[in-house]
């Protein structure tokens, strides 16, 4: 059977793609490399040491390297215009546009907080941080400003 276009879901304006990149840590600070192997290689040995199997000293090794998956890893980033969303290994991050009470930049990125009070002490904990691509620092800020500001407007 033939597909018709009545069959072909059309996608939603409100979930459509407005800027996507990614961010590779590891690549900004190649140097710092070794020093993470030679932590996952101790980590490793240790548990061998303690726990006399190959498969057990595998699980506080996988822990330390998910610890630092976000140095390790190639972080994705997406902005809809309903949300902002990071995915990072097996991480994955998302804040709606109408959850976020505030939104700050720095050096590294635009950090998008849900929480009320601008120097909580949970702030590192909750939120999503947008870092900044290669040369994106303008078009990154940008999009942000315009999609916060029609959240606004729509909410």
């Amino acid at each position: 059977m033939i597909p018709t276009t009545a069959n072909i879901s059309k996608p939603v304006p409100s979930q459509a793609v407005q800027l996507t990149w990614s961010v590779h840590l590891i690549r900004r600070h190649p140097e710092r490399l070794p020093k993470i192997l030679g932590v996952l290689g101790l980590v490793f040995v240790t548990g061998l040491c303690l726990f006399h199997s190959f498969w057990l000293a595998l699980l506080p090794t996988f822990a330390a390297l998910f610890s630092v998956s976000e140095f390790v890893f190639p972080i994705h980033y997406t902005l809809t215009a309903k949300s902002a969303a990071m995915k990072c290994g097996l991480t994955a991050l998302e804040i709606p546009w109408s959850d976020v009470r505030h939104a700050y930049v720095t050096d590294e990125g635009i950090k998008l907080s849900p929480l009320r009070r601008k120097n909580s002490r949970m702030e590192p904990l909750r939120g999503v941080f947008l870092r900044f691509g290669e040369a994106q620092h303008a078009e990154i800020r940008a999009v942000v400003t315009r999609l916060r500001a029609e959240a606004k407007v729509n909410g």
